[in-house]
């Protein structure tokens, strides 16, 4: 398994784990299901962004972007 492949697998896990939370909270009207949709939303579009070559032109600053992008948000599942 390629370092590429490794990072497409966390990725896909990570973006199947946040459509996933998006389905769950979705019908909450509450102020905090709200922000968290948000944050969801913004994470999957913030990846959605970075990820418009595909992988077949994975870059390395492409790969810093999504290894970035899942830190992130694994730091914020820690203080939840």
């Amino acid at each position: 398994m390629t370092q590429t492949d490794e990072l497409r697998m966390r990725v896909t896990a990570k973006k199947k784990e946040l459509e996933a939370k998006l389905h769950t909270i979705g019908a909450d009207a509450s102020a905090k299901a709200r922000e968290e949709r948000a944050k969801a939303k913004a994470k999957l579009d913030e990846l959605q962004q970075t990820m418009k070559q595909g992988w077949n032109d994975l870059t390395e600053d492409v790969a810093a972007k999504l290894n970035g992008w899942l830190k992130d948000d694994d730091e914020q599942d820690v203080q939840a």
